[in-house]
């Protein structure tokens, strides 16, 4: 495993891939956790860039929580959103 501290308050545990399959993280942020939005983020594949899809976010009436963030050269970008009925959602791209 791999961690990796985005910003004071930010964690992400990424676990390790083998070219080919799907890999997974862990998140931690305590502004993430509240009492009306607890549960579990997927992380959705949004290659080859995530930011084609952010795009389409806000147009659609869903919100940017974090904008497209840089992971590192080896595991890429990530993005958190929030659909119309207030699910939080996460996306990877390597691009």
């Amino acid at each position: 495993m791999t961690e990796i501290q985005l910003d004071t308050d930010f964690v992400l545990v990424l676990f390790p891939v083998e070219e080919g399959s799907v890999g997974g993280a862990l998140c931690r942020n305590e502004n993430f956790y509240k009492p009306a939005q607890t549960g579990t983020i997927l992380y959705l594949n949004a290659n080859p860039d995530l930011q084609n899809i952010l795009e389409k976010v806000e147009p659609e009436g869903g919100k940017i929580i974090k904008p497209k963030t840089h992971i590192s050269d080896v595991f890429g970008f990530m993005a958190f959103i929030e659909d119309t009925e207030g699910n939080r959602l996460a996306l990877h791209s390597a691009g």
